[in-house]
């Protein structure tokens, strides 16, 4: 007997039917679309504000600079605020026994300044110094370089600083924590294990990364408490000159008796004759259109390599009414482009030491220099002598922290300081509560190849008061029209910074994304040296793969860059965005009113 369907039987195929056609459509338009899937927007902390601004590594810090700008302070004031702070809480990669890069922008002025407080080779220097002591440029008392800190800060808040609110003032807070304690961030506790066998010969700073109470290395969330550096901090915050009571009094000559008791180079000569550098006459650049200049800091800073692969893309994709960031040539293209801009940086210098910096410097901002690039952009990689005749190396950099700062009047800070490697040269003057950097491995030695066989840059030698090449490329970009900041940007996380900060920039201007989609977004790097490009996760394998097979990119997929950008954007809109960078292991976030 012939058996009909019932109708809640028909209903039931109908709506099979139809769900599996909507699916099978689905797929159908995936696939033929085939659009890669990049890795989602992370969920570190992204705000707007309309008056003013802070972006630093650590929230307590940049709560600090917030609060001297309520109080009516600039972005020079908070940021010496925060710079401070930043040496208490975050010692591993920044402090006053270090050196920073500055740039300032005076909106009523429209002028951009820069401060270079880079550490300097001391007076015993000489290029040969560490040829057969290879290990005292990295660790040890003999690493370490005249420090540039505190001349920096009191150069930029005397000259640019509000006047509203005093030096003390900017001190205080970073005193009280380090008098009352701070908690131990997980990046602290990790550096600590990363340096915990060396530590095993530096009984000084083990015992100061030592918690009294649980007699174990400090872990995440902690407290620590800093007295002695707080005494010091508190010393230099109520003297009438901090830079003599450093560099030529009382401070300087504990420091120097420190470092020379102990084989060290710096003496209280090398002290007294450091000077920071402020420059009216910075690198701008004006390649980006749209009436916006990028402003940054001659070498050694990093800037000029980093300006000329944002400028090298803007000139390659500015005409194009839509950017397909899928398209594996784009990615391909970036990292040709970070090849022939890193190659550069190995003919660059201290400018007061190399005759061939400026000329260099001003061959990398030139529109010669982009066009050549342009046109000898391969569509494969190529081998290295592809991209310069002269194959040389400069040693990596590590370390820093940055901060951006924007204030109620429009006002600009972009500072990146380092102390070098974690925890620096490992040495503690314990009566100071100052932990030294490590700067002079920074700079180059003869008869050294590294581990592919390629010799030292010539231009990076040491020689007495020079100062080191370094990645850190602060930058401040501003419309020279109407005089509005558009956008302050800098990086931690030494030889990866240029790569970092012009991605970001590209991402943000020219691919239009909101800084914290550039901020997020994977990255891609390639230092020339070695030739292999780091790729991040989160970069679809469709774009890899082509990278591999078509242009014979040759790819290193890795979690996360160790590095940080910290950036403020002013849009349109009349509010200031920032985003903290998720690579970042604390907890963290933008802040201002």
């Amino acid at each position: 007997m012939l058996e009909f369907p019932s109708y809640k039987r028909v209903g039931f195929y109908l709506s099979s039917f139809i769900f599996l056609l909507i699916v099978t459509i689905y797929m159908f338009y995936s696939i033929s679309e085939n659009k890669p899937l990049w890795l989602k927007p992370s969920i570190s902390p992204y705000d707007k504000f309309r008056n003013a601004a802070v972006v630093s590594e650590n929230l307590l810090c940049s709560e600090i600079g917030r609060n001297i700008m309520f109080e009516g302070g600039n972005s020079i004031d908070a940021a010496v605020a925060i710079q401070i702070c930043i040496g208490v809480t975050n010692f591993h990669s920044s402090g006053i026994g270090g050196g920073f890069f500055m740039v300032f922008y005076e909106q009523k002025t429209k002028k951009c300044i820069t401060i270079n407080a880079r550490e300097a080779a001391p007076l015993q220097s000489s290029k040969t110094m560490y040829i057969n002591e290879t290990e005292n440029s990295l660790i040890g008392w003999k690493s370490i370089g005249v420090p540039g800190e505190i001349h920096g800060l009191w150069t930029a808040y005397k000259k640019y600083g509000s006047k509203k609110v005093s030096w003390s003032k900017l001190l205080e807070p970073s005193i009280n924590l380090a008098y009352n304690g701070f908690p131990i961030s997980q990046s602290l506790e990790t550096f600590i294990e990363i340096r915990s066998k060396q530590l095993e010969n530096f009984p000084e700073l083990k015992e100061y990364l030592t918690n009294p109470i649980t007699k174990q290395y400090y872990k995440d969330g902690d407290i620590m408490k800093r007295p002695s550096l707080a005494k010091t901090l508190q010393e230099l915050a109520y003297s009438n000159d901090p830079t003599y009571l450093f560099y030529k009094g009382k401070i300087g000559r504990i420091i120097s008796r420190d470092i020379t008791q102990n084989g060290g180079y710096i003496t209280l000569q090398d002290l007294s004759e450091y000077f920071s550098i402020v420059d009216d006459d910075p690198i701008l650049v004006d390649s980006l259109g749209n009436n916006l200049t990028m402003c940054g800091c001659k070498p050694p800073s990093g800037f000029i390599v980093t300006q000329s692969i944002i400028s090298i893309i803007n000139e390659k994709y500015k005409r194009k009414k839509k950017i397909d960031i899928d398209n594996p040539k784009l990615w391909h293209r970036i990292i040709e482009t970070q090849k022939f801009a890193y190659a550069q940086r190995t003919k660059l210098g201290d400018m007061n030491f190399v005759e061939t910096a400026e000329f260099i410097m001003n061959y990398m901002k030139s529109d010669k220099f982009i066009k050549k690039v342009l046109n000898d952009l391969p569509e494969k990689a190529q081998n290295l002598k592809y991209y310069t005749n002269d194959l040389y190396f400069d040693p990596l950099d590590n370390g820093t922290s940055h901060l951006s700062v924007i204030d109620n009047e429009g006002n600009a800070v972009s500072l990146t300081s380092t102390i070098n490697r974690e925890f620096g040269s490992l040495c503690l003057s314990k009566e100071l509560g100052i932990v030294w950097n490590d700067q002079m491995d920074d700079f180059s030695s003869p008869n050294y190849s590294n581990s592919f066989g390629y010799p030292p840059s010539p231009s990076n030698f040491i020689l007495p008061k020079k100062r080191p090449m370094s990645s850190m490329s602060p930058m401040i970009i501003y419309n020279n029209f109407t005089g509005k900041v558009r956008l302050v940007i800098g990086a931690s996380g030494g030889s990866y910074i240029i790569s970092s900060v012009a991605q970001t920039t590209i991402r943000n201007l020219i691919f239009n994304q909101t800084i914290k989609e550039a901020v997020d977004a994977p990255r891609f790097h390639n230092q020339f040296i070695p030739s292999k490009t780091k790729v991040e996760y989160g970069v679809p394998d469709s774009i890899t793969t082509i990278l591999q097979v078509k242009n014979h990119q040759t790819l290193m997929k890795i979690p996360k860059l160790k590095n940080h950008v910290a950036a403020l954007e002013k849009t349109e809109d009349g509010f200031i965005y920032g985003a903290t960078d998720p690579r970042l292991t604390i907890h963290n976030y933008p802040t201002g009113f």
